[in-house]
């Protein structure tokens, strides 16, 4: 008798604490922030959730950086938000299949970009590590 095996999973899940420590040039700020992501593997198809507190003032980007490694900045490659940022911040994008492959090796971070600190340097970041894997769901 063949033992039953569980289909594959159809997706990933990953999450990330930000805060100013992770940063390569720390910055004074009690601003924290938790990503959560789900990526449909057949699709590419990404559902994210950022929430964020305390910043410093206005965030003016919210994006993905990588590939690279723990300690050194990366070339950003996905904006989620550039305009009206709000927490939490909610929607749904499609990664490349490349994209993909550095979130599985833990080569990208998400940074929160402040009016304070400029274009191009984070207030805060954090690298994504990957969760147990859960249903995708879809948002609202």
């Amino acid at each position: 008798m063949a033992a039953d095996s569980a289909p594959a999973p159809r997706t990933r899940t990953f999450h990330a604490d930000l805060s100013s420590a992770e940063e390569v040039k720390v910055k004074p700020t009690k601003a924290t922030a938790t990503a959560d992501i789900t990526v449909d593997l057949a699709t590419f198809r990404m559902n994210y959730k950022v929430t964020f507190k305390d910043l410093t003032s206005e965030p003016i980007r919210i994006g993905f950086h990588g590939p690279t490694v723990l300690g050194v900045d990366g070339p950003p490659f996905l904006d989620l938000a550039t305009k009206n940022i709000k927490s939490p911040l909610e929607g749904t994008t499609t990664l490349s299949e490349a994209q993909l492959q550095y979130l599985l090796l833990r080569e990208v971070y998400i940074t929160i970009e402040t009016q304070k600190y400029g274009t191009g340097v984070g207030e805060i970041r954090g690298w994504f590590e990957r969760r147990p894997d859960q249903p995708f769901v879809a948002p609202r």
